[in-house]
């Protein structure tokens, strides 16, 4: 029973869309079988007006299930327009999937009906998820819009993770120091664009990093950001946003990694001055900071690729600069121990 819980617990949702669209099914037929018979056998209206009100309710089931109604009635259309035509798809796929049980494998009627249903929810939800109701309220991530991204960061993870390891073939030091619960900040020295990767790939939690707005430039790397749920930050004009985001995905219990340096490090020093970033954040929220260094090369099967990771602790919040300054040093000491 417990484990049915877990499973359920882990795929809330899913189970949610799929009752939802069932639901809506049997009201279809409901609505088209009384409406064929008040109007005496026309068939056409009655399938017409019986899937326009059941679309109606499960596209609007489906907004409130994903908390995701746009700000703007533009964008509510765009987003109604997506969900027609991939349950338009959802239609075909379903028919093409029951033929091909029926005349392929042979299942008769009733088990090719179930296994092509289930495929279809499948389809269906996912293209929900990420496609079109990819809009969330309120907006964590980003500062805009924010893609509920989860599932497909922790997916992206998944095969990444061991590409990752195979070609790099990095050292992980005390990763048992990340915490499995509550919100916690990662800092640490950055010396190259797969930094984050190799922080990503220490711990089992999302992540989220602060990266600058130029990357978001560009749609497709825009949008993979966003999927993997990074805090865009605007560096021309500092209005704070980033520095808010950050601090909502901390006060719901989050994980923040940022690089306190504020760039990549190309200089023949050992790490950059501190910004106050993440001791800010630590102070106005409580969270723990876990302090990290990267040391190595990033070489096709590197011998010395390493990231190590400080125990958490907890900032004093009287005194930021001083604060800042215990950060720098506990960095500093795992590079200075490693000898880089």
């Amino acid at each position: 029973m417990n484990k049915v819980r877990s499973i359920y617990t882990k795929n809330k949702k899913f189970v949610h869309s799929s009752i939802i669209s069932m639901i809506c099914t049997g009201i279809r037929f409901i609505i088209y079988f009384f409406i064929l018979w008040i109007t005496k056998g026309r068939y056409i209206f009655a399938n017409l007006i019986s899937y326009v009100i059941s679309f109606t309710i499960l596209f609007f089931a489906n907004q409130k299930l994903f908390d995701s109604k746009p700000a703007h009635k533009k964008d509510e259309a765009k987003q109604l327009s997506l969900f027609i035509t991939y349950r338009i798809f959802g239609f075909f796929i379903d028919s093409a999937l029951l033929a091909l049980f029926i005349e392929k494998f042979k299942f008769s009627d009733v088990p090719a009906r179930v296994f092509s249903s289930l495929l279809t929810f499948i389809y269906n939800y996912f293209t929900n998820k990420i496609y079109v109701f990819k809009y969330r309220n309120p907006s964590v991530a980003n500062g805009d819009t924010m893609y509920e991204s989860s599932r497909f960061y922790k997916t992206i993870k998944f095969l990444f993770k061991w590409l990752f390891m195979l070609w790099y073939n990095p050292t992980i030091i005390g990763k048992e120091n990340i915490p499995k619960e509550g919100s916690i900040i990662i800092a640490g020295n950055h010396k190259s664009m797969l930094d984050p990767c190799l922080v990503v790939i220490s711990t089992r939690r999302v992540v989220h990093f602060l990266a600058k707005d130029k990357y978001y430039d560009k749609k497709i790397v825009g949008d993979f950001f966003k999927f993997m749920q990074c805090i865009k930050v605007n560096t021309k004009n500092k209005d704070g946003k980033a520095l808010e985001n950050a601090i909502s995905v901390l006060n719901q219990n989050g994980v923040i990694g940022i690089f306190p340096e504020g760039t990549r490090n190309k200089t023949n020093e050992l790490l950059q001055p501190f910004k106050f970033g993440a001791v800010k954040m630590a102070s106005e929220t409580s969270s723990y900071i876990v302090p990290f260094a990267i040391t190595g090369d990033y070489k096709f099967r590197s011998k010395n690729l390493k990231i190590e990771f400080e125990k958490p602790y907890k900032i004093k919040k009287d005194n930021l600069e001083e604060e800042n300054n215990k950060l720098y040093q506990k960095v500093e000491k795992i590079l200075k121990k490693e000898g880089k």
